[in-house]
């Protein structure tokens, strides 16, 4: 692979090797520019990806969802009565 990226270089072509998630996370410029946040100062939670046009990480509030945690307020939001939700959740 090392081999083509050389050869696309010599040619002037704009390449650069693709990171697996893992390498990319692990990668200086991470650190240095900050985009690893802890939610809410919750350092045993995994860390949220900061978008770096957010530089005060304010986008980052909570962690994500539990499953099924907010769907009894999404069923009243679009309608749904009390009691078919409790029917549905049987």
């Amino acid at each position: 692979m090392e081999q083509r990226i050389d050869r696309l270089r010599v040619a002037r072509v704009p390449v650069g090797e693709i990171n697996d998630l893992s390498t990319a996370i692990e990668h200086d410029l991470v650190a240095e520019r900050g985009f690893l946040v802890a939610v809410d100062g919750d350092e045993e939670q995994l860390p949220q990806l900061r978008l770096p046009i957010d530089p005060r990480a304010a986008g980052v509030r909570t962690g994500p969802p539990q499953l099924g945690e907010h769907t009894a307020e999404v069923l009243r939001d679009v309608g749904i009565t009390e009691s078919e939700i409790r029917a549905l959740d049987r």
